[in-house]
């Protein structure tokens, strides 16, 4: 979809695709609950946001090292001018790349790998990147710690319940339950206060009939 045509984000739309982002298991019911929206209200910008092409696919993140992928590194490339489509199409088909950037500075490309160890990893890069045609050099960083956190492009990983105050966003508040329809419930409470004391309490005595009491001072 053009984006010129993208309906504008809101606040609770933001909420929204912070909630998925960290959460894509999450239900609607489970979503609405936390952005402070109904039900409908939560469906109804979801599916906007899938048609409108904001949220892309639904997937889950993977830690590498829990499958067998211990070593990882980021590979800049200085490539041959105009072979960046033959290069980035040789790239997506070598086991162990995850992702592939052109850039602009020093390199031309930066390529993410992943590898079981760093003896793979060597191989990768001497065996595979460095034999693509178009590829003149390359220099390699082993990265020795990340932070995969999640959440929005942008945006640091941050708790459900401080979103309004780390992103600027103003939700919608819930009211109380116990503000709502305040009179009714207490009418209701005092009409089953009535109930209960009729069936519990003992029946009211009655007169004789014809009998009358008489009036006082007589």
């Amino acid at each position: 979809m053009c984006p010129a045509s993208l309906e504008p984000l809101d606040d609770v739309d933001r909420a929204i695709l912070h909630e998925l982002s960290l959460d894509g298991r999450a239900s609607i019911s489970t979503v609405a609950d936390r952005v402070h929206v109904s039900r409908a209200n939560a469906y109804a910008r979801v599916h906007r946001l899938v048609e409108q092409g904001v949220i892309d696919r639904f997937s889950v993140e993977v830690s590498p090292e829990a499958i067998g992928l211990g070593a990882s590194a980021f590979i800049g490339l200085n490539i041959a001018q105009d072979s960046w489509r033959e290069v980035r199409t040789a790239l997506s088909r070598v086991p162990g790349v995850d992702h592939v950037a052109l850039c602009s500075g020093d390199v031309d490309v930066v390529v993410l790998a992943r590898t079981s160890d760093i003896p793979s990893l060597r191989d990768l890069v001497l065996k595979e990147i460095r034999s693509i045609p178009g590829v003149q050099t390359t220099r390699t960083s082993i990265i020795l710690e990340e932070l995969r956190d999640g959440g929005l492009p942008g945006e640091p990983a941050i708790p459900p319940e401080r979103l309004g105050l780390r992103s600027g966003l103003t939700l919608p508040q819930r009211r109380p339950v116990g503000s709502l329809r305040q009179g009714g419930v207490r009418a209701r409470a005092w009409r089953g206060c009535r109930r209960r004391r009729s069936l519990c309490s003992p029946p009211p005595r009655r007169r004789p009939p014809g009998r009358t009491t008489a009036p006082s001072g007589l």
